[in-house]
C-alpha cells in the first residue's frame, strides 16, 4: 500500500467491513492490475467518470481502448485525457484517438473485418430447419463473390466499397472491376451472379444493413474512417457514442468485438450508460472466461439492463470489483446489499428467576445467560443510500468489503 492511499483508518467491525475516513481511487483501481475488470454504479456522473477514467488511463496507449457509451461528459473528458493525466504524455502522447458521435459519423463498418465474418454480419447463419436457409445461403455466397473482388484488387473491405460494387449492374461490374483481375477468377465470380434478380436482392440487403448504421455511427462515406478492429490493432482509443438503445448498432459492434476476441487482440472494453437489453453486446459481457478486461458504468445495473429490479445479477458477478456510490432508492440499494451478504451477530440474554419454597423464609434467586445468533446485512440498504461523497468497494475475488466516507 502506497503512503497516502488511505487516510484515517478508523474501524473494522465484526461484520468484516473495513471503514476509512478517506481513500483514493488509485488505491482501488491500481495500475498494477490493469487486466482486471470492474463495474461502477450509483452517485452522479462525475463520480462515476473519475473511476472510469482512472481505469482507461492505466491502459491508454498500452492496449486498444474501446469505449461504447451514451455519456457526453465522459466523451469530453476523454478528448482531454492527456491534460487530465499528463504523465501519459511522455510515453503515449502520440496514441491515436477517434471520437464517433452525431457530429462526427466517421465510423467505417466492416473495416478490418475478415470477409467470411462480414458476410455473416449481413446474412446471419440460420437454422437448417428455417424455410429461408437455402435462399439465404445462396445470397451469402453471392455476397462473398463481391468481397473476393476487393481481395483480388487488394482493396480494403469497407461498407462503402461493398455498396459501390453491389450498385453496379453486371455489365458495369464486368467492365470496371472484373476486367482488372485474372480472367479465370473474373469468370467464376460473374457466373455466380447471373441468376435472375440475384444481384438486385443482394444490393437491397446490403443497403438495408447500411441503413441501420447510417446517421448513427456511419455518415455514408465510401472511404476512410475508423473501426473497433483497427483501433484494437493500433492500440488506439476509440469512443463511440450511441445516443439511444439501438439493437442493430449494438449487435453490429458486437460482431467486431467478437472478432477482436477470437483474434486475441489485447484491448480494454468500456460500456457506459448504454441500455444493453438483450443485445449481443450483453452476451459478450456476461460470457464466462473472457480474456478482455471490461469496465461497466451506469447509474444502476437496472439502467443498463432495463428490466425488473433484480435484473442484471449475472452481469454483476462478471466483475472482480464493484465500486458503489450513493444508491438512488431502496430497491436498487437492496440488490447490492444482498450481494454484499450477511454476517452472524451473537446476542446474549440475561435471565433472573425468583422462587421460594413452602417452608423458606427468604426467596431464592437464579440467574442465567443464553446466547443466540442472528443474521444481519453487512451493509444495510439505508447505509448505501446515505453514502454522499463516500463509496463502497466490493472485491468479489478476495471477499473484502471496504467503505469510505470520501473517495478522492
Amino acid at each position: 500500500m502506497r503512503l497516502g492511499e488511505y487516510l484515517g483508518f478508523y474501524e473494522k467491525e465484526e461484520r468484516n467491513v473495513e471503514k476509512y475516513l478517506s481513500a483514493r481511487i488509485s488505491s482501488w483501481i491500481s495500475d498494477r492490475e490493469a487486466d482486471e475488470s470492474f463495474a461502477v454504479f450509483g452517485g452522479n456522473v462525475q463520480q462515476r467518470n473519475r473511476v472510469t477514467e482512472q481505469g482507461i488511463a492505466r491502459c491508454f496507449g498500452r492496449i486498444g481502448v474501446i469505449v461504447i457509451h451514451n455519456n457526453e461528459f465522459l466523451e469530453q473528458d476523454l478528448m482531454h485525457i492527456l491534460e487530465i493525466y499528463p504523465e501519459l504524455l511522455s510515453g503515449y502522447g502520440k496514441t491515436p484517438v477517434c471520437y464517433i458521435n452525431q457530429n462526427n459519423l466517421n465510423y467505417m463498418p466492416l473495416l478490418g473485418m475478415e470477409p467470411d465474418r462480414a458476410a455473416e454480419v449481413i446474412y446471419p447463419e440460420l437454422s437448417r430447419e428455417s424455410p429461408m436457409y437455402l435462399q439465404q445461403h445462396l445470397y451469402a455466397d453471392g455476397l462473398k463473390r463481391y468481397l473476393r473482388i476487393l481481395q483480388y484488387r487488394d482493396l480494403p473491405l469497407t461498407l462503402g466499397s461493398l455498396l459501390y460494387l453491389c450498385r453496379l449492374d453486371l455489365e458495369a461490374l464486368e467492365t470496371r472491376e472484373l476486367s482488372r483481375i485474372p480472367e479465370a477468377f473474373a469468370s467464376e465470380i460473374l457466373s455466380g451472379l447471373m441468376q435472375d434478380n440475384f444481384t438486385r436482392q443482394i444490393r437491397a440487403d446490403v443497403e438495408s444493413f447500411a441503413g441501420q448504421l447510417y446517421g448513427r455511427i456511419w455518415g455514408g462515406q465510401g472511404r476512410g474512417g475508423a473501426s473497433i478492429l483497427t483501433a484494437a490493432r493500433n492500440r488506439a482509443l476509440i469512443s463511440i457514442r450511441v445516443p439511444s438503445h439501438n439493437a442493430s448498432v449494438l449487435n453490429y459492434l458486437s460482431a467486431e468485438l467478437s472478432q477482436v476476441l477470437e483474434l486475441g487482440i489485447p484491448c480494454l472494453l468500456v460500456i457506459d450508460s448504454v441500455q444493453l437489453g438483450n443485445s449481443l453486446l450483453r452476451g459478450i459481457i456476461t460470457a464466462p472466461g473472457g480474456s478482455v478486461p471490461k469496465i461497466l458504468s451506469g447509474s444502476s445495473v437496472q439502467e443498463l439492463c432495463g428490466e425488473t429490479p433484480n435484473s442484471g445479477s449475472a452481469l454483476l458477478y462478471q466483475f472482480g470489483k464493484i465500486i458503489l456510490f450513493q444508491c438512488a432508492n431502496a430497491a436498487v440499494a437492496a440488490q447490492y446489499s444482498d450481494m454484499i451478504g450477511n454476517y452472524l451477530r451473537r446476542f446474549m440474554t440475561m435471565t433472573e428467576n425468583k422462587s421460594r419454597g413452602a417452608f423458606d423464609f427468604f426467596s431464592g434467586h437464579g440467574r442465567g445467560e443464553s446466547f443466540s445468533m442472528q443474521e444481519y446485512a453487512r451493509i444495510k440498504p439505508e447505509e448505501l443510500m446515505r453514502l454522499g461523497n463516500g463509496a463502497v468497494l466490493i472485491d468479489q475475488v478476495s471477499g473484502r468489503i471496504q467503505m469510505t466516507k470520501n473517495l478522492v
